[in-house]
């Protein structure tokens, strides 16, 4: 049997077609679709009736765009730990301790910072280090 329909080129691009009818979109192709987009070259719009795309799919191009761009953002494995003199002395509001010189540990992340005694254990500190600077939090 001869196929007789032309190939399905939206945007100078051919899309291959499944044995189940379905498009098989290019990664390129969608490359294409997101930066025309974000540089404003093209609307939605257009994209829907040239590409014969739905507005959904497009919008899930985007949001997946968007999340590999986060994934590919270098992030720093370190926090820094600094173990130095706090005085506290006269100028320490009520209820905290009065002495003169008390030494921590402060732990400055990438989103958060404390500041824990010096005899804190150093394996629950590493725990803590890791669980401050994942991303679930």
């Amino acid at each position: 049997m001869i196929d007789d329909n032309p190939p399905f080129q939206p945007f100078g691009f051919t899309i291959p077609i499944s044995s189940t009818g379905r498009r098989i979109w290019p990664p390129g192709f969608k490359k294409f679709i997101i930066e025309k987009l974000d540089a404003g070259e093209l609307t939605v719009q257009q994209i829907e009736q040239e590409g014969q795309i739905a507005r959904s799919l497009i919008y899930k191009w985007q949001a997946k765009r968007g999340a590999d761009d986060a994934a590919e953002r270098p992030i720093n494995p370190f926090a820094q730990v600094c173990i130095e003199d706090a005085p506290i002395g006269s100028a320490a509001p009520a209820g905290l301790p009065s002495s003169a010189d008390i030494r921590c540990i402060h732990v400055h992340g990438a989103v958060s910072n404390l500041v824990l005694p010096t005899d804190y254990p150093i394996e629950n500190l590493i725990q803590l280090v890791r669980a401050m600077e994942s991303p679930t939090c």
